[in-house]
């Protein structure tokens, strides 16, 4: 994928193989003109266009905004994000910030890690369709967000299992010098 910082696109391309199966999509979203329009195609279909509100955020910006939020003290707020993964299509994330001591504990079997320097927050998210609000979340993610979009002790429960997954290690490399396009 490739979002740039602005937010304002994303282009991207997935494939997925199932039981050997292989399909694969492309998409481009763009904000332009006071819209947000969306076109994915799977190989072998029509493409789909669409709108997306226009608030929504494109992936690397959703996290920029989440950590944004967790910086200025907010407890809880809404976002919506486009999701080109799992939906192709926007989710409405509800973001609660956590007590300390409410996430999952570290196994007792890891070893330390060094987690990256800065603020961090334990956060609680649930994910609803975008476009269904009214039904139950698909799914909710809990994690220590670090303020570089980092996150450690993440727990996905879509109610039909439970995944969890802990930070081993890391590696923080200097930012590269990019020129703005």
């Amino acid at each position: 994928a490739v979002e740039p910082r602005s937010g304002n696109s994303l282009r991207y391309q997935t494939t997925q193989i199932q039981n050997g199966n292989k399909r694969e999509t492309k998409g481009r979203v763009q904000r332009a003109q006071g819209e947000l329009r969306a076109e994915i195609a799977t190989a072998g279909t029509q493409p789909s266009q669409f709108f997306l509100p226009f608030a929504t955020l494109m992936p690397v910006a959703a996290i920029d905004h989440l950590t944004e939020r967790l910086r200025a003290n907010a407890t809880s707020f809404p976002a919506l994000m486009f999701d080109p993964e799992v939906m192709g299509d926007g989710f409405l994330i509800d973001v609660t910030q956590l007590e300390d001591g409410r996430l999952r504990a570290a196994r007792p079997v890891d070893k330390q890690v060094a987690l990256p320097k800065g603020k961090s927050w334990p956060v609680s998210m649930s994910f609803t369709r975008g476009r269904d609000q009214a039904q139950r979340p698909l799914f909710s993610v809990t994690a220590q967000v670090f303020e570089n979009g980092v996150l450690d002790r993440l727990t996905v429960d879509t109610r039909m299992l439970t995944v969890t997954a802990d930070l081993q290690s890391l590696e923080m490399r200097p930012a590269p010098n990019c020129p703005r396009s």
